[in-house]
């Protein structure tokens, strides 16, 4: 049996830490340096200023759509524009795991202790976990799903 949370988002885990991003402070700033307050962005943007607030802190993941909105909205340069494109791309860097519908419950929870504990590992444990994943990928050794993936 799957714990409830994952049942609740099916076939999809999202995996991530959220903290202030470089996306989310090149907006602040860029808010600050064009003299608009939180409010007023939001409402020019089409957002609460709650969610707003969450992307500048990055507890909200960039929707899609915003930053081109900022960019036609505010007439950025496209030095501007590219700075935060690049920011948004490095601020939603998630882990997307497509898991098939039956799954044994040691795969499935095997994956997630591996996703909530990968960046405890030290360089010689990844080097580890690498060889084996190479010995898996090359034997095609592994959980048969039934639907051609190998878990």
């Amino acid at each position: 049996m799957m714990p409830n949370w994952v049942e609740s988002i099916g076939r999809i885990a999202f995996v991530g830490v959220r903290h202030m991003t470089e996306y989310g402070k090149f907006l602040r700033k860029l808010r600050i340096d064009l003299g608009v307050i939180l409010k007023d962005m939001a409402e020019t943007l089409e957002i609460s200023a709650a969610y707003l607030s969450a992307i500048e802190n990055g507890s909200k993941k960039v929707p899609e759509g915003l930053t081109e909105s900022i960019v036609q909205k505010y007439s950025l340069t496209d030095e501007q524009a590219f700075t935060l494109e690049e920011l948004e791309a490095q601020a939603n860097r998630n882990i997307v795991m497509l898991l098939p519908e039956q799954m044994d419950e040691a795969y499935l929870g095997t994956a997630l202790k591996f996703a909530r504990d990968f960046s405890k590992l030290d360089k010689k444990q990844l080097e580890g976990i690498n060889k084996i994943l190479a010995s898996v990928s090359a034997k095609g050794v592994g959980h048969d799903t039934g639907k051609g993936m190998r878990m």
